[in-house]
């Protein structure tokens, strides 16, 4: 796949968390957005989402129904992991 942001944007450490990230959700160490936004922080996923990082962690962020199948494909691309993986996650932290 390979990452689908630009790394120019992000610092060395982002980019650390962000190999690490994905190595966790790899190996299935991660199954809710609550687990990924400790391992990420919600201002690296906005800025991977290319969305505003204060409505972001205000609103949208804590409410993983809101987001569009394409932002969910989006950072699928940017962490390099499996879309599937990943909307799984999203769909472990909706409360029904």
């Amino acid at each position: 796949m390979g990452h689908n942001y630009n790394s120019k944007l992000m610092d060395d450490k982002t980019e650390e968390k962000i190999v690490l990230t994905r190595s966790y959700i790899e190996d299935g160490q991660i199954k809710t957005i609550a687990q990924l936004y400790s391992a990420l922080t919600k201002k690296v996923v906005a800025e991977l989402l290319d969305l505003n990082k204060s409505s972001f962690s205000n609103k949208k962020s804590n409410s993983p129904g809101e987001f569009k199948l394409s932002q969910l494909i989006k950072l699928a691309q940017a962490l390099d992991v499996d879309v599937m993986v990943l909307i799984g996650i999203f769909i472990n932290s909706i409360s029904l």
